[in-house]
């Protein structure tokens, strides 16, 4: 099995930038800020993700009476922290508006950012190149179908439809999966569910290893993560 290592990606595309900050409103993962000229953090949550106006909304920061609102223009760094990732940037506050002991804030989108990820073998993001249909075997208790979030050489993350089953214990039976890949190809692996998070939108993020990979599935597999990598570094690239 592969060691555990840190992979950072720079991340410039707006459209990326949105998915990134919508997964962690999703997932209600917690943000930490430190507002240009301030020493001590603040804690936050991402509230919305605006990506046609560009900007996303902070909630739950906590203000002093008396305190001063953060002026727009100022500068803030964020980090948003998940196990096994780290995204960080820099970027500035568009407005802030009082909201009882708290600030809500909202802050346009960094130009760029980092995405850091601790991981035996590293996720390509596909959900930002294609929708790739999913299906999540279970003959026991109904197959779950969904789309595709992301993929390594390890196993995969999806979004499929909740139906009812939003702990890891109710996936136990899940025995494998099938992907339908943008060639007209199938891609097929044995699985084990690691980790399932409830969205607002009603679907199941699941996170899962291959526990098998028949012959000849691997080279596929393979050959798709290079045509991810090799379309989303063209699209880094465009002005």
């Amino acid at each position: 099995m592969a060691q555990p290592h840190v992979h950072t990606l720079e991340v410039t595309s707006p459209a990326r930038i949105a998915q990134l900050l919508a997964r962690a409103q999703d997932d209600r993962r917690p943000l930490v800020l430190r507002f240009e000229s301030e020493a001590a953090p603040r804690g936050g949550a991402v509230a919305a993700v605006r990506p046609l106006e560009e900007y996303f909304l902070v909630e739950g920061i906590r203000r002093a009476k008396g305190e001063p609102l953060p002026e727009p223009g100022r500068g803030v760094h964020c980090r948003i922290d998940h196990p096994g990732e780290r995204i960080e940037f820099v970027a500035r506050v568009r407005e802030a508006a009082p909201m009882g002991g708290q600030v809500l804030v909202r802050i346009a989108f960094p130009d760029r950012l980092l995405h850091h990820q601790r991981r035996a073998w590293v996720r390509v993001p596909v959900a930002a190149v294609a929708e790739v249909p999913v299906t999540l075997v279970d003959a026991a208790e109904g197959s779950l179908f969904g789309r595709l979030e992301d993929l390594s050489l390890g196993g995969l993350g999806s979004l499929v439809l909740m139906a009812g089953r939003g702990e890891p214990a109710d996936l136990a039976t899940v025995e494998g999966c099938i992907v339908q890949l943008p060639d007209g190809g199938v891609f097929h692996a044995g699985l084990e569910v690691r980790n399932v998070h409830p969205r607002s939108d009603g679907t199941l993020r699941v996170g899962a290893r291959f526990s098998r990979i028949p012959r000849g599935q691997d080279h596929r597999l393979e050959r798709f993560i290079r045509e991810v990598e090799r379309e989303l570094l063209r699209r880094q690239r465009q002005p």
